[in-house]
């Protein structure tokens, strides 16, 4: 298998997956211009990470037609900026903001500069976000549901949609990556001029060797949802000598990550006989 070919399959779209989620506890979009909706439920392909919708409890209706659920998303205030990054201990660390020298760039709405090591590493960047939950009215109600399957469903309680991001899977070649938000070049000269409706911007790397995604959606749209969050109600638990369910303890928690752990090229990881020839593929 190829560099190319294996940045182009689903392991590495489940390493990405996998490092954004051990950062944040959240699931990353490896296509972020795929629509995602809060509401929705399905389960993990644990082959590629992806979310397989089967449908949202918005659709869904009582026995008389009625919609279960009419309280509507809430949505937070435009943030102007969201960055979530995973380094290990071979790597030496991450700068961010409009400060960040990048060559060759006048104006710039966001710099960030990633120093990575052998290991795979990742960023995902969005600017311009809001994010967009369910209500608590609605988990209360699915929480205290006596529906069993309804209880059971994994939903997507929260997503993160953006006007532009960049996101990065390392080529575990200790790799130097600038990337900047930028006004496309040339800029003339004004005093005052700030990056904003006048300025066209682009995404421009440095560096990057591994795989690199960005996009910038139309001013004040958010066509983009890089990251989202999906819940599940647990519990509830049993006493230790495996007595009945304690009461009340039912809750909603995040999904965990539905493989074990991964090496750097998103193999699960096996125990190899000491003295076997067998070594993980250097992608």
């Amino acid at each position: 298998m190829t560099l190319k070919s294996w940045f182009q399959g689903k392991k590495a779209s489940r390493k990405f997956i996998d490092l954004i989620y051990k950062s944040s506890s959240k699931w990353a979009n490896w296509d972020p211009a795929v629509n995602i909706q809060v509401g929705s439920y399905g389960n993990f392909d644990s082959r590629d990470g992806v979310f397989r919708v089967r449908g949202n409890i918005y659709d869904l209706k009582s026995p008389d037609g009625q919609a279960l659920f009419t309280d509507p998303p809430e949505q937070s205030a435009i943030i102007g900026e969201y960055q979530v990054a995973f380094v290990d201990e071979t790597c030496r660390g991450f700068e961010g903001g409009p400060d960040v020298s990048f060559a060759g760039v006048q104006i710039a709405k966001w710099t960030g500069r990633w120093q990575f090591g052998t290991k795979r590493g990742a960023f995902l960047v969005m600017v311009d976000s809001q994010i967009t939950s369910l209500p608590q009215s609605v988990k209360n109600a699915i929480l205290e549901s006596g529906d069993r399957d309804l209880k059971n469903l994994k939903v997507i309680t929260r997503v993160f949609t953006a006007n532009s991001y960049s996101l990065y899977l390392s080529n575990k070649s200790k790799e130097l990556v600038r990337v900047a938000l930028a006004a496309q070049s040339p800029v003339p000269f004004a005093q005052g001029v700030t990056v904003g409706g006048e300025l066209n911007l682009e995404w421009k790397k440095e560096g990057a060797t591994g795989m690199f995604q960005s996009a910038i959606g139309k001013e004040g749209r958010l066509d983009y949802t890089p990251l989202f969050e999906v819940e599940k109600i647990q519990g509830p638990e049993r006493r230790r000598d495996n007595g009945p369910p304690v009461e009340g303890i039912e809750r909603w928690d995040q999904i965990p990550l539905p493989w074990d752990t991964l090496d750097s090229d998103g193999e699960e990881e096996i125990d190899v006989p000491e003295g076997s020839d067998d070594e993980d593929d250097d992608f």
